[in-house]
Order: C-alpha cells, then sequence, then structure tokens
C-alpha cells in the first residue's frame, strides 16, 4: 500500500482505492442523469489498443458495458493519482510564480515537457481514442496539463494507465508491465523537472528588474479618463 509507484511489478496489490469497480458502477449511476451538455471529450492521439481493451473490460465487469463510466472512472483515478507525484505541486507551483513576469525562454521550458515513450506493444496505436467524461473533469485535465507542459492528450494516456493499474485483472501481464515501465519514466522526469522549476522561480524572482514594479494601464494608452459616467454606447 505504501510503495510507490516506481517501485511496483504487475503482481504487487492495486493502489487505494482497492475497489475500482465499485466506484466504477458508482460513476455509471451518477453519469445516467448527466445530460450530453454536461460532458466533454478528451481524445489520446497514439493511445495504444491495450488501454481500450482495458476500458472495456472494466466496463463488462462493473458497468454492464457501459464505456464512458468506466473511462471516467480510470481517467478520475489515475490523474488524483499522478497528482501525487513527486514534483507535480512543485512545477504547478513555480509555474504560478513565474507566470506574471517570465521570459519567453522560462515559459518555454515550462510548456515543453520531454517524450515520455508509451510502447504500443505490437498493438495499433493509430486510432484516436475518444473518451466522453463529466466537463468537470476534463477540466481538471486541461488544467495540470497546461500546468505541467503536457498535451491533454498524452495526461490522458499517462492517467488511464495509471488508474488501470489500480486494476491489475483488467490489463494482460505484458500490458500491465508496459504501463510500469513507462509510468516510472514519467515519475523520473516529473522529479527531476520539479527541482528544476524551483530553481528557476527561485532565479525569475531574484532577478533585478527595474521596471518590475511599473505597471502599465489602459490609461498609458487612452490617457486619463474624462469622466467617472459610464459611456452610453456600452
Amino acid at each position: 500500500m505504501g510503495k510507490r509507484l516506481e517501485d511496483l511489478t504487475v503482481s504487487d496489490e492495486p493502489l487505494v482505492p482497492r475497489d475500482l469497480f465499485a466506484l466504477a458502477r458508482q460513476i455509471a449511476a451518477d453519469m445516467k442523469q448527466m445530460a450530453a451538455r454536461d460532458k466533454a471529450v478528451i481524445a489520446l492521439y497514439r493511445a495504444p489498443d491495450y488501454l481500450r481493451w482495458g476500458v472495456e473490460t472494466l466496463s463488462e465487469e462493473a458497468t454492464g458495458g457501459v464505456q464512458e463510466p468506466a473511462a471516467t472512472c480510470l481517467l478520475e483515478v489515475g490523474l488524483s493519482t499522478i497528482r501525487r507525484f513527486d514534483g507535480v505541486t512543485e512545477i504547478c507551483a513555480a509555474r504560478t510564480s513565474v507566470l506574471p513576469h517570465g521570459d519567453a525562454e522560462t515559459m518555454h521550458w515550462f510548456g515543453d515537457f520531454p517524450i515520455v515513450n508509451v510502447s504500443a506493444m505490437g498493438t495499433d496505436d493509430r486510432r484516436p481514442f475518444r473518451l466522453h467524461v463529466p466537463i468537470a473533469l476534463a477540466k481538471q485535465f486541461a488544467k495540470l496539463a497546461r500546468s505541467l507542459g503536457l498535451p491533454v492528450s498524452r495526461l490522458g494516456t499517462f492517467a488511464l494507465m495509471t488508474g488501470l493499474l489500480h486494476a491489475p485483472s483488467c490489463s494482460a501481464q505484458k500490458y500491465s508491465k508496459a504501463m510500469v515501465r513507462t509510468l516510472q519514466e514519467l515519475r523520473a522526469v516529473l522529479e527531476r523537472r520539479g527541482a528544476e522549476a524551483q530553481v528557476r522561480a527561485a532565479g525569475a524572482a531574484a532577478t533585478p528588474n527595474a521596471n518590475r514594479n511599473q505597471r502599465w494601464t489602459i490609461a498609458d494608452v487612452v490617457g486619463p479618463w474624462a469622466s467617472s459616467e459610464p459611456d452610453d454606447d456600452y
């Protein structure tokens, strides 16, 4: 239970929550009442077919074959787990601190996450895998992906893998092992970037800038307002 994901083998006990099947059933009940306008699409590109098979297996075992809640369950649990990886909090906090005054080179670094290998293991990874999820979850993915400098598609792939490792009975051993290898690499990159992000943020804060406290406003464009009365045109 307390083991780091990088130490997991495919035979380890699943991480919390243990009963992913009960969670998937609960999500299925909640989504049954959800209107289409309350859902969004997360499209995964270059996602190996074994991820599709994992979603389908969970749906057959927990949600009566309905794949939307099964995919939502895996993505939700996977995203929650990735948030706790070393480096994630540090990257997000550092990016927030440099955002108001970050220079182009610094912001490029935050937006340029290194490539993490995802092995297709001989399966097809050419078809987009489109997952319909609650809008609230899609927004969480968009926000974290932006903070980490990852495409939403890639973060979704990593989250789906992480979720499937919570339910090892849903994937063949060779695919689970491939997912572990990918997530080990992801964790190593996140930890390394977390440390570097803190250094970059500290450097940005310490850089002398005589104009940092100067605030340009709309008054510098149009001059002082002639009146405090609202414009009749608006």
